[in-house]
Parts: structure tokens; C-alpha cells; sequence
């Protein structure tokens, strides 16, 4: 109902033959290239979630189960791609492990997600769209708050757990002793792993900001580079609140609203953002050949 609705807003604003039509005015190679720099940073993620796995598996043994995760995810609602994940890899690899470093792999990049949105905050949005200033702060601290208790909270909630199970639980109190083994693996990460983590993420973020602004030129947008290190970061941030399946209409509407600033028409800004999402299409796909050719992760 809700996606229903924002999409009818967006498209008595905007004519979807116009949206359409830039989007098909674009370089034939555009979706493409926005689907290779999305592998490229499915394999920055996989080396991100590699170095925080105590057994440092071999990096296709991770990024398998990740590009399938991807697809699956497709049809699946908010979370389901987090989920996939976690169960394909913790199938080899267990999974409190697979949890665990997921979880920090996730903390890490809230770490660099909140720096971008600091930065979009001072540097870029007071001048072009000062209505998501706030989206931009409460984000920044919510990012950082949750990086910051995920990380320095887990000894603590171990303890708190130990009271409540232990490994030996039985009925209800499994969840707890199952939280309490995920806790204790995500405290035993070292800190050399979570240095090398966040190694991969800075790369893994500004990459996302590129494809962001490589998408905007191609479809005959303007922003300056240093402008999308802060705008896209605050838009990735609306997308990723589960309004909607797969953000439809949030989407359309948040790209329209938040490129604006810049003297993006709505045409544009709809074609934008289905560009990009036609990208992470494409990755998903080369999950979904990578299932059928050799199945899911054994277990």
C-alpha cells in the first residue's frame, strides 16, 4: 500500500515515458559498468567479512555464498539478504562465526557509513539540501552509537547472558545461549582483524559514492564528486530503512527529492536511480547463475 502509493505521487510528478527515455538516452554500457563496480565492491565486502572469520577462509569460499545471498535476496523482505548470508556461510563455517562476522563486518561499515554522513552534513547538504540535514545527523549518530556499543558493548552482554544461559540450555533459553556464543566470538575478534576490515571498507564506500556519481553524469546530471561523498550516503541512508519491498517507491521518491539540490529534473533523478538499481540487479544475477551452475554452500 504504501509503495503503491509513493510511486503514484512520484509519477503524477514525473512522466514515466520521460523517466524512461533518458534512462534509455544513456551510453549502452552504463548498466553494465555500474554492475562491474558493484562485483568489485561484493569482493571488497567478502575480503571485509574474511579478515573478521577466525579461520580466514579463501575469499571464494566467502564471496560465494555472498553474490547467492544477493540474488535470493531479491525476493525476499528487508533483512532477507542479511539473513541469506548468514545461513550460506554458516553452513561452512558455523553459524555463530558466520554471525559474528557479519555483524562486525556490518558495525565497521556503520563506522565509515556515519563519517560520510558527518561530512554531508558540514560540507555538502547546508548548500544544496538542507531539508536532509537532519536525516544526515540523526543518522550519524545512530551509526556511530550503534558501531560503538556493537563493538565495545559484546563483553558486557556476555556477562549479562551467562546469567540468564549457558551453552547447556535447553527450550527458549537456547536463544539466549546461542546470542551469548555469538557475543563471545565477536569479543575475541582481534583488533589487527578489525583494523584490516575497516582497510576494506573505506574503498567499499567510496566506490558506492562513485557509482553514484558516475550514474549522475551519464544520465546527463551534474554534481561535483566531492558533493556525492555526501549525497548519496544520506539517500543509501533513507533506502535502507525497510519501508517498503525492496524501497520501491522510496526509491523514486528520495532520488527525486534528494537530487534537486543539484538542478535534477525528476525525469532524471527517476532514470538515476533505476539505473543504479539495475545494477545491483545485475550483480544479483551473476549469483543466481553462480546457484543454478553449483548450488548453494554445502554444509
Amino acid at each position: 500500500m504504501v509503495a503503491a502509493a509513493l510511486l503514484g505521487w512520484v509519477f503524477r510528478q514525473v512522466s514515466a515515458t520521460d523517466a524512461l527515455r533518458v534512462l534509455l538516452d544513456a551510453p549502452w554500457w552504463t548498466v553494465p559498468a555500474v554492475t562491474a563496480m558493484l562485483l568489485v565492491n561484493t569482493g571488497l565486502y567478502a575480503a571485509r567479512v574474511r579478515a573478521l572469520l577466525p579461520d580466514r577462509p579463501p575469499l571464494v569460499r566467502v564471496l560465494r555464498p555472498v553474490l547467492i545471498a544477493n540474488f535470493v535476496g531479491l525476493v525476499l523482505p528487508g533483512g532477507g539478504t542479511e539473513a541469506t548470508k548468514i545461513v550460506l556461510l554458516g553452513r561452512e563455517r558455523g553459524h555463530e562465526a558466520a554471525l559474528a562476522a557479519i555483524g562486525a563486518a556490518r558495525l565497521v561499515e556503520s563506522s565509515a557509513w556515519a563519517a560520510l554522513l558527518v561530512f554531508a552534513a558540514v560540507a555538502v547538504l547546508p548548500s544544496t539540501t538542507p531539508a536532509l540535514l537532519p536525516v544526515a545527523i540523526v543518522g550519524a549518530i545512530g551509526l556511530f552509537g550503534l558501531s560503538g556499543v556493537g563493538l565495545l558493548g559484546a563483553k558486557p552482554a556476555i556477562v549479562l547472558l551467562g546469567r540468564v544461559a549457558d551453552d547447556d540450555a535447553v527450550g527458549w533459553r537456547r536463544v539466549f545461549a546461542f546470542a551469548k556464543r555469538t557475543l563471545t566470538r565477536l569479543a575475541a575478534i582481534e583488533r589487527r582483524a578489525l583494523v584490516e576490515a575497516m582497510g576494506w571498507t573505506v574503498p567499499f564506500s567510496l566506490i558506492n559514492c562513485a557509482i553514484g556519481w558516475f550514474v549522475t553524469h551519464q544520465l546527463g546530471g551534474a554534481m561535483p564528486a566531492f558533493d556525492a561523498l555526501g549525497a548519496f550516503p544520506t539517500i543509501d541512508l533513507v533506502l535502507a530503512v525497510p519501508i517498503t519491498p525492496a524501497a520501491i517507491g522510496v526509491r523514486e521518491s528520495t532520488f527525486m527529492f534528494g537530487l534537486a539540490g543539484w538542478g535534477i529534473g525528476g525525469p532524471t533523478a527517476v532514470a538515476i536511480a533505476y539505473a543504479r538499481w539495475l545494477g545491483h540487479i545485475g550483480r544479483a544475477l551473476v549469483g543466481g547463475v553462480w546457484f543454478v551452475t553449483r548450488g548453494a554452500p554445502a554444509p
